[in-house]
């Protein structure tokens, strides 16, 4: 092997070890952002206050959490593990930014709604979010605004199951969605493109129970015993905590209700 070979191999693996480094070093802990009382007001007394940056991204334990920046509310979902409290953290934002938090995670500050803040800032300007950690799993719908049916529209769906024996953390599939009842009752069935892009049924597991493609969110009392409550989000907006449960049955029940009390 000649020196300019030999010489080639060690820069290449130098400026492979150097990227692997930054890779490290650009991964913190969430208990590495904590800051005092005294470091966040500074933080806020010299900035101002700024909508213009924003966090695109953020993953808690190389998991996507679900941000709503109209209200400025970051959603994480809980998973039962030695590191829930303290979990690895990846950002991306609009801008170069820094991020700092207000106080450690534990099981009191679970599913408070208005606790732990966040705050992204630069030399100039911050923003703060606050932080809901949730001991329920999370269900975002995207909806398909360009949908010709609009009281059935299609639709993305991504499910984070948060259940400690989950054999699969994020589901995902395409399908319809329908407005049983506003703000109250949903109902959505899953499906997959085909050879030939043809539709057919997506039968999937959700937290475990059999597979189907129909399901209902409900925000009454179900009190059947195999449902599963979820906090849900359409459009990353938040809605509420719905029950889960297989359409069939719940939907009869509920449209002969509908129909009663009209």
């Amino acid at each position: 092997m000649n020196k300019k070979v030999l010489l080639a191999i060690i820069l290449v693996l130098t400026a492979l070890a150097i990227a692997i480094i930054l890779i490290l070093k650009s991964t913190l802990s969430y208990n590495e952002i904590i800051v005092d009382e005294g470091t966040w007001n500074s933080i806020i007394n010299n900035r101002d206050i700024s909508t213009d940056i924003n966090l695109d991204e953020i993953e808690f334990n190389d998991y996507n959490l679900i941000i709503d920046n109209e209200s400025n509310i970051i959603y994480y979902s809980v998973v039962d593990t030695s590191k829930k409290y303290n979990p690895s953290i990846k950002y991306k934002s609009n801008q170069k930014v820094s991020i700092a938090v207000n106080k450690n995670l534990n099981d009191d500050e679970l599913d408070k709604e208005d606790s732990i803040k966040i705050i992204i800032y630069n030399d100039n300007e911050y923003r703060i979010y606050t932080l809901i950690a949730t001991k329920y799993p999370t269900l975002s719908v995207t909806l398909n605004e360009s949908t010709t049916n609009k009281k059935k529209p299609t639709f993305s769906i991504e499910l984070f199951d948060n259940y400690v024996d989950s054999s699969q953390r994020v589901l995902k599939s395409d399908g319809m969605f329908k407005t049983i009842e506003e703000n109250k009752t949903y109902s959505f069935s899953l499906h997959k493109q085909s050879l030939g892009n043809n539709k057919r049924e997506n039968n999937i597991s959700v937290f475990g129970m059999e597979k189907r493609n129909e399901y209902i969110l409900n925000k009454e009392e179900d009190t059947s015993e195999d449902k599963k409550y979820v906090r849900v989000f359409v459009n990353n907006k938040y809605i509420g905590i719905y029950s889960l449960n297989f359409r069939e049955r719940k939907i009869n029940n509920i449209e002969r209700n509908k129909e009663a009390n009209k």
